[in-house]
């Protein structure tokens, strides 16, 4: 290529066009005639170093390496018997009656769908005059969500579990009269699910257990994180 485009080459500096491509594809095989008589009547020869690695010694032997440590895994593996149970090649794991791979998409379908809150709020407000019309003065249940109250109190670091839930239960004692603490969590399938799977893309969080007497190791919200 470098001389269709150096100066006095093919092109002259006006561009590579139909004409020019045409010309240097067709001169080609005289150029190649001329470069093999010059290379026999100077007894010269024109080589390359070895520039693909894939035909190095190092990279052939661990292509073969390689090559055997599969053909010796689906030996032990083999994938072509004639069982038609569901398992998993790699541990060997067989999946039971209940597995239901080949029927996902009917299981989608039956899952819940994301509730659609901006629509049902517009829906519950065409109503009409949803207030209500006396506010009881007495047995007043003030409800408070768990999730919000999380980030109120800063936990602060070497304090225990039970120091810092009785921060927590200070704070709603001097705030609130009657209150009612409620946590996003459920014991069963609720509309909810949807939304937890979308949040969390499917990663569940291990289960913590702790004590009392336990002491915080780390800070949390609020400049801290809660764990």
């Amino acid at each position: 290529m470098r001389s269709v485009k150096s100066t006095g080459g093919l092109t002259r500096g006006r561009g590579m066009g139909e004409v020019q491509r045409t010309l240097w594809l067709l001169s080609i095989p005289t150029l190649a005639e001329y470069n093999h008589a010059m290379q026999q009547l100077t007894g010269r020869g024109y080589k390359t170093s070895n520039q693909h690695i894939e035909n190095s010694k190092t990279r052939m032997e661990r292509d073969n390496k390689d090559s055997n440590l599969l053909t010796d895994f689906l030996t032990e593996r083999n994938p072509f018997k004639n069982d038609k149970t569901l398992r998993n090649i790699e541990t060997g794991m067989v999946a039971d009656s209940d597995a239901n791979a080949d029927e996902a998409k009917t299981v989608a379908n039956g899952l819940p769908k994301q509730a659609a809150k901006a629509t049902l709020a517009d829906a519950i407000w065409n109503m009409g005059d949803c207030q209500a019309q006396e506010l009881p003065e007495t047995n007043i249940v003030r409800v408070i969500d768990g999730g919000s109250l999380l980030y109120r109190i800063p936990w602060i670091k070497g304090q225990t579990f039970s120091q810092i839930c009785m921060k927590y239960i200070d704070h709603i004692r001097k705030r609130f009269s009657n209150p009612a603490v409620v946590m996003d969590g459920y014991n069963c399938s609720s509309t909810k699910d949807i939304t937890h799977l979308r949040r969390s893309k499917g990663i569940q969080s291990n289960t913590i257990t702790s004590q009392e007497t336990c002491q915080r190791k780390t800070v949390s919200l609020n400049g801290h994180t809660n764990g």
